[in-house]
């Protein structure tokens, strides 16, 4: 079963890493991951940006939590589904461009979770996760850790066009948009219990 990596990168202005530094991150990212598809692209191409701006929303260029970002984080879930459209992998996993910033994840790990998805696809889209959380519309749901998301190639059109029915106006973050999916169609996740460290790789499971 062909598995391939789909990440993905839109400048920002942002106080604590440069864009050369977020270039230099996902060079070294995708240096790991043999088959795979980096997008590049302006937050003007952003479907939750034209999204706002065509309800009169204004969505200028921001940092974390700013509704740029919100736009931006969006975009997984598109960039997801043209992967789906433009490889020929049956199964796509979700890494984000600049993880190797945290320093409790290592080059091995993505090796040895690319290597556990070939071994074991799924049928269902998994996610590392804290557990199914409803927590108050303001906050931030970590029923998904956003870092990570394994797709079957025959669920990534189906799950854009839930999250582009989810989503929010004014946005939340991306991992409340899934969660909400998540709570309508259960049947076709599977989450398995990690943190915002290496567990998201070493625990992966499909069933």
């Amino acid at each position: 079963m062909s598995v391939a990596v789909v990440t993905g990168y839109v400048p920002l202005p942002c106080d604590h890493r440069s864009a050369d530094d977020y270039a230099a991150l996902g060079s070294q990212l995708l240096a790991l991951c043999g088959k795979s598809l980096a997008f590049r692209q302006p937050l003007a191409d952003c479907w939750m940006a034209n999204w706002m701006a065509d309800a009169g929303m204004a969505v200028e260029p921001g940092g974390k939590d700013t509704a740029a970002y919100h736009a931006v984080q969006h975009e997984k879930s598109r960039w997801i589904a043209r992967a789906a459209g433009a490889m020929e992998a049956e199964t796509l996993v979700w890494i984000d461009y600049g993880l190797l910033h945290n320093r409790k994840i290592h080059p091995i790990h993505v090796t040895q979770l690319l290597e556990a998805v070939a071994a074991t696809p799924p049928t269902r889209i998994v996610s590392p996760s804290f557990g199914v959380q409803s927590p108050a519309p303001d906050r931030i749901n970590w029923t998904f850790l956003g870092t990570i998301l394994v797709v079957p190639r025959a669920l990534a059109f189906w799950f854009h066009s839930n999250v582009l029915d989810a989503a929010t106006n004014p946005p939340t973050w991306e991992v409340n948009t899934w969660a909400t999916v998540y709570r309508q169609n259960p049947d076709n996740f599977f989450l398995y219990g990690a943190n915002h460290d290496e567990t998201m790789f070493t625990r992966y499971s499909s069933w």
